[in-house]
């Protein structure tokens, strides 16, 4: 076909052929660029069915803009022809460049942080690539790697082999991927699933990395026979070739990474490409800086007694990698030792450590799915003992000094403070609110965190009760805990006659810092950390866990980024930092609180969550719920504040899918066609916040730079988007998109023209704060959600008037001292749907109203009961429950988490 012309398109040159089909460099004439064009192979698009999962998976790939991935361009038909348009990339496939001896070590580490760089985006976005392989990775001339042929292999998908089927024939291994029971892709870098026909997922093609980075350093494939069969057969039962015996030098943190990226068990690699990124770069960075070097060759092998000597090396050699596969180990400026201390695959936080170090508890689900409880388990080894069985969660264990009692958190009986013996029995309560228990050094006194319904952290307050039991008594009630409702909590001196917390007078945002209070009626000094450690308040950041005579430890971080633990060098008596921080852990998910015993041992959590937005059908004008919870978003991007057009036609939602937080955008789905846009990035907001019109026409959304919040609006056939309000908050628009529903400072809703700014005030409540406000949808009532001076919150109604409606007026619907979020009408309005922490558990509660005078009718009716493994993920997002004709949406979050503990050489 070379010189031939293919519409608008010039062939230039054959780049290459496979399976997949033929690639040519071409040049078009429209756009006058040159381009890559891959020409589908007739029969694999002549199934309708096959050919529509393929257009549709095609067309999420080419919304991929990433440096690291080929651009697709467009997808059309070319005469007879089915034509993909693709970035042209000059260089060389990585298959190509991979010599018999492999690369150069700090290219490998080059193209392997690239790559997975492209795979991040990639997964961030829901798509798996299923074929990656060194022919699918291009390497141009400047170094720059682009992954290829995302997308396509929908194109290959088979329809489910024979259950009888004994085999699997070489054709189908050396076309074929996996997806729910059919295999396709190339059979040496599959993963053990894939090779199995079984479901798929970001941990196959974490499998197929560590193929193509093995490969990579050695020059060879993981896993080659003679036979596709074979190969097959090798990487569902076998294992590679130890990389470090192939390549003499190779650095052993680097075949580290290999065989965890090639573990047969998904659970046991990897979980996330980023997390594996993060290592990959600090080898990098080692080896250019030449820190990164391999352990020498041992000397030949002459007697009996230096063979023993070399088989307990060996075996030493292999106990570490083992101990170091069996944990997630974070990179540690202190260079500590991490262990993996439990292996549960749902729930399994909250930690702490007995003071003599031999003692481990923590708040698990392993007994019953979504229903934490009290367990505690010898360090050294054994069976766990379940210490509370109670269909309420417990959580935040916290050991007395002698190890004999542990105080928790229990949501039972509208919660409170608990304290159980360790060895089993019943739980006694000791206080009727409070979070986070700590027990005195001395064990005479627990101290704990009361976070009020409305998680203003302005009214949280410290408590002291005595640990047998009596009155709590505030702790110096004039200074607030920051932080209070993302695990933030005082913590005790060394010697027990101190409190130290992240906090402020009242709300006095000038007097935010660390704060260490004396018992005895000292004054309170201020440490000034804000400045030394540069912390970003208004996320997790600064929280002291831990204070030793030597440091003080806390936890920093974003619940997407990752939250993780650091020490400072501290004097007490001073008392003030005397350091730089220390990092002791490090990558993604959370390690959000800690505990450390006398001899050193540091136990915490590391927590990840899956967070996606899920639909249930429900007759909204009749408060039933009429469906099974399903999925909207299946991808592992952390979203948050969904909101729907009335309809139902429409969603808009906020996504973070990076590795900062300024890697998040707005995703605009269309319900009906599925089809998906995103908006770009915002470098200076984690949550944009977006917010539909009624028709879903119209979209506005938040920025936030220098600590200045604005609202921008889009509408249709515009060129540029205009501001809307400055130093505001928008809920809604009315029915009429020319008018927004807007919040100017804590105590006022306005109606705002969109077009000429012009404000009329529509509520405004004294002594009380909005959090949260609805129009109804015959733009007749409005909805909002106070919280109040004394810490509850209070959902209420009032008529919509050219003025502010006499407080005669409002209808209180519903106060509480549990958490309520999100009132939202029914297209009717005659109910108004909202969630509620009532019964120990966020769920979705309805309360019917008064057709004509909208006053509650009835007691609340549970409509959405959320009781297991997925829980609602209120902290992220203004708006986790919206309501559209038929169906509810909101945001679920599943968390997963285990222990792991650490051995400091100093603490």
């Amino acid at each position: 076909m070379l010189g031939q012309t293919l519409g608008r398109f010039t062939i230039l040159d054959e780049l290459g052929r496979g399976g997949m089909g033929v690639v040519y460099k071409a040049h078009d004439t429209r756009l006058d660029r040159d381009v890559a064009l891959k020409l589908l192979p007739p029969d694999r698009v002549a199934d309708p069915e096959r050919r529509r999962r393929f257009e549709q998976e095609a067309k999420a790939a080419s919304a991929l803009q990433h440096p690291n991935i080929v651009t697709i361009y467009d997808i059309t038909r070319e005469g007879d022809r089915d034509v993909i348009v693709m970035e042209y990339v000059p260089g060389s496939t990585l298959d190509r460049l991979i010599g018999r001896k492999g690369l150069r070590l700090g290219e490998a580490l080059g193209y392997s942080v690239q790559i997975a760089d492209g795979l991040s985006k990639a997964h961030a976005a829901g798509i798996v690539h299923r074929d990656l392989k060194p022919s699918n990775v291009m390497v141009s001339g400047d170094g720059t790697v682009k992954i290829l042929d995302f997308g396509l292999a929908k194109l290959f998908e088979r329809e489910p082999m024979d259950a009888l089927a004994p085999t699997v024939t070489a054709r189908q291994a050396l076309d074929g991927f996996t997806d729910d029971g059919h295999i396709v892709g190339t059979a040496a870098y599959m993963s053990p699933e894939q090779a199995e026909g079984k479901k798929v997922d970001s941990r196959s093609d974490i499998f197929s990395f560590g193929s193509v980075l093995y490969e990579m350093v050695t020059g060879r494939r993981a896993f080659q026979r003679d036979t596709s069969t074979r190969t097959l057969s090798a990487i569902v039962a076998e294992e590679p070739e130890p990389a470090g015996r192939l390549v003499a030098d190779l650095p052993p943190e680097l075949e580290r990474v290999l065989e965890r990226c090639l573990r047969k068990d998904p659970q046991r690699r990897w979980q996330s490409v980023p997390d594996l990124r993060v290592v990959l770069q600090d080898l990098k960075e080692d080896s250019d800086s030449g820190k990164l070097r391999a352990v020498a060759p041992a000397a030949p092998r002459r007697s009996r007694w230096r063979r023993w000597v070399a088989a307990v090396a060996g075996f030493a050699v292999l106990a570490a990698a083992l101990v170091w596969a069996i944990s997630h180990r974070p990179r540690s400026a202190a260079g500590i030792t991490v262990t993996r201390m439990t292996f549960d695959s749902n729930m399994t936080g909250f930690p702490t450590i007995s003071q003599d170090g031999r003692l481990l508890a923590y708040a698990s689900d392993r007994a019953q799915p979504g229903n934490l409880d009290i367990w505690i388990q010898q360090v050294a080894g054994g069976q766990p003992l379940r210490l509370t069985n109670h269909p309420a969660f417990d959580v935040s264990p916290s050991f007395s000094p002698d190890g004999s009692r542990i105080a928790f958190r229990s949501e039972r009986d509208g919660g409170g403070i608990y304290v159980v013996d360790a060895l089993g029995g019943d739980a006694r309560r000791i206080s009727d609110r409070g979070h986070f228990p700590l027990f005195s050094p001395d064990g005479s006194l627990i101290c704990y965190l009361d976070i009020p319904a409305s998680l203003d952290s302005a009214l949280s307050r410290i408590y002291l009760v005595a640990a047998q039991g009596g009155p709590p008594q505030a702790f110096h009630p004039e200074f607030s805990v920051l932080g209070a409702a993302l695990l933030s909590h005082p913590v005790w001196s060394p010697d027990g006659k101190s409190l130290l917390f992240l906090g402020r007078r009242g709300r006095d945002p000038s007097t935010a810092d660390w704060w260490i209070i004396p018992l005895d009626g000292g004054p309170p000094v201020r440490v000034g950390a804000v400045a030394a450690l540069s912390l970003r308040l208004g996320s997790v950041s600064g929280f002291p866990r831990v204070w030793t005579n030597d440091f003080v430890y806390y936890a920093s971080g974003t619940t997407v980024e990752g939250v993780n633990l650091l020490r400072v060098p501290f004097d007490r008596a001073r008392p003030a930092i005397t350091g730089k921080p220390e990092p002791l852990t490090a990558g993604a998910g959370m390690k959000y609180n800690a505990a450390l015993a006398l001899d050193g041992r540091l136990v915490f959590p590391h927590m990840t969550w899956t967070l996606n937005i899920w639909s249930a059908a429900i007759q909204s004008d009749r408060g039933k719920a009429t469906g099974e919870l399903e999925p909207i978003t299946r991808d592992e991007t952390v979203k948050f504040s969904p909101r729907i057009s009335r309809n139902g036609s429409m969603l808009a939602y906020a996504a973070f899918s990076g590795l900062d937080t300024r890697d998040t955008e707005i995703r605009i789905r269309n319900l009906t066609s599925g089809r998906e846009t995103a908006l770009p990035p915002f470098e200076s907001t984690m949550n944009p916040v977006p917010v539909f019109s009624a028709d879903g026409s119209v979209l506005a959304y938040r920025q936030v730079t220098g600590g200045r919040s604005t609202y921008y609006i889009r509408t249709p056939g515009s060129a540029t988007d205009r501001v809307l309000c400055e130093d505001c908050g928008v809920y809604a628009f009315f029915t009429d998109p020319a008018f927004a529903l807007v919040q100017y400072g804590p105590q006022e809703l306005v109606r705002q023209n969109v077009s000429t700014g012009a404000r009329t005030t529509v509520l405004h409540v004294d002594g009380a704060s909005i959090l949260d406000a609805q129009p109804s949808w015959d733009d007749r009532w409005v909805t909002y959600l106070l919280g109040l001076p004394s810490g509850n919150v209070a959902i209420s109604v009032a008529p919509l008037r050219d003025r502010p409606a006499p407080i005669g007026d409002r209808i209180l619907v519903r106060e509480d001292d549990h958490i309520l979020l999100a009132p939202r009408w029914s297209p009717n309005g005659e109910w108004l749907y909202y969630l509620a922490a009532s019964d120990g558990f966020m769920c979705v509660w309805g309360q019917r109203l008064d057709a004509v005078s909208r006053k509650p009718s009835g007691a609340p009716v549970g409509i959405l009961h959320l009781h297991g493994s997925r829980t609602m993920s209120f902290p992220l997002g203004q708006w986790p429950l919206e309501v559209a004709s038929g169906r509810l949406i909101f945001t679920l979050g599943e968390p997963k988490s285990n222990i792991y503990m650490a051995r400091l050489d100093r603490w």
